[in-house]
């Protein structure tokens, strides 16, 4: 009906403008406002960037934030956002096509109790990023059957599009993969650190000498595509394993003879474009710990849980690259 055939709802008689905001009734004269509000409380707007901001270190201090629920305290006020957010806000895609996995789990200790939570990533074999999937919570330290259980709570779809696991080398991690016929990249940067901590190369250490060997050893072990010379070095770290007087040192270096195919994946599949260091899923827990040193700790595990979810939400991927080969 087109508008000034409208008829009013109290006389049934024409309507007139009566100012520039409101209509009257032309026979009993009562007026009414041309666009009447919705009655009640006003809802507040829902806003998902209060919490980003607070997530990327962006938001000014709790002390100088005024919100609008007056009434309510500031860490009451952000525990609401971020549940808000957690509600909007979704998983990031997994990608498409043959994946690789990256793993990695944080461990904090909460009043007598021990607290884990695992983290996985996957990434497509032809891109350059980390999809985070939802994190496993469970109590106690980083076990065997925690990470099976992480492992169970991914989607079946996915891991079955698995083809390559990169971790620290975690027994529970590496026997999941052998379990699930995966290929094993273990870290570059663990191994160096352990061979480092016991052997320094630096000019103030005691045993210098023989830590530029090791280096040099493991470096050739490492990244030479030629498996004699891989070898060659490897019988003289095995050498140097039986042979050194420090116990920790024999066995990293002996744990190294052992599984020394398990650092060369990344040559022996260069079609999977496997990353040589497990620096994706550590960046991840820095990401967490500078949340928690932000935050100056979390009063509960349950908001902690929490905010680890809104983290990785906010987040969705890393950066994760291929080691470089050169040809």
């Amino acid at each position: 009906m087109n508008k000034k055939h409208v008829k009013s709802t109290c006389c049934g008689a024409k309507i007139i403008n009566y100012g520039h905001k409101r209509m009257q009734c032309i026979q009993c004269r009562k007026t009414w406002t041309m666009r009447p509000k919705k009655r009640g409380r006003k809802s507040r707007r829902i806003t998902l960037e209060p919490v980003r901001k607070y997530l990327t270190n962006k938001r000014v201090p709790l002390s100088r934030e005024r919100g609008s629920d007056v009434g309510a305290s500031r860490s009451a006020r952000l525990r609401k956002e971020r549940d808000t957010f957690n509600k909007k806000e979704s998983w990031a895609p997994v990608p498409l096509g043959p994946l690789i996995m990256i793993a990695d789990a944080v461990v904090k200790y909460r009043k007598g109790i021990w607290h884990t939570w695992f983290f996985i990533l996957v990434r497509a074999v032809d891109e350059e990023d980390a999809v985070i999937l939802p994190p496993y919570h469970a109590t106690g330290r980083e076990t065997g059957a925690g990470w099976h259980n992480a492992m169970e709570a991914v989607p079946s779809v996915v891991l079955l599009r698995v083809k390559a696991l990169v971790s620290d080398g975690h027994c529970g991690l590496t026997s999941e993969a052998m379990w699930r016929h995966w290929h094993v990249q273990r870290c570059h940067i663990h191994l160096l650190m352990a061979i480092q901590a016991r052997r320094s190369r630096w000019s103030m250490g005691r045993h210098q000498a023989e830590g530029n060997e090791l280096h040099r050893l493991t470096q050739c072990v490492l990244n030479n595509p030629n498996k004699q010379e891989a070898s060659q070095a490897l019988s003289r770290i095995e050498e140097i394993g039986w042979t050194t007087k420090s116990k920790m040192l024999s066995k990293v270096l002996l744990g190294f003879v052992t599984s020394s195919e398990d650092y060369r994946t990344y040559l022996a599949y260069p079609e999977l474009n496997l990353p040589a260091t497990s620096n994706t899923a550590e960046s991840l827990n820095a990401l967490v710990d500078s949340l928690v040193l932000r935050a100056r700790g979390f009063r509960t595990v349950a908001s902690f849980d929490a905010w680890i979810i809104a983290l990785c939400k906010d987040r969705k991927t890393i950066k994760c690259r291929g080691k470089y080969q050169q040809n």
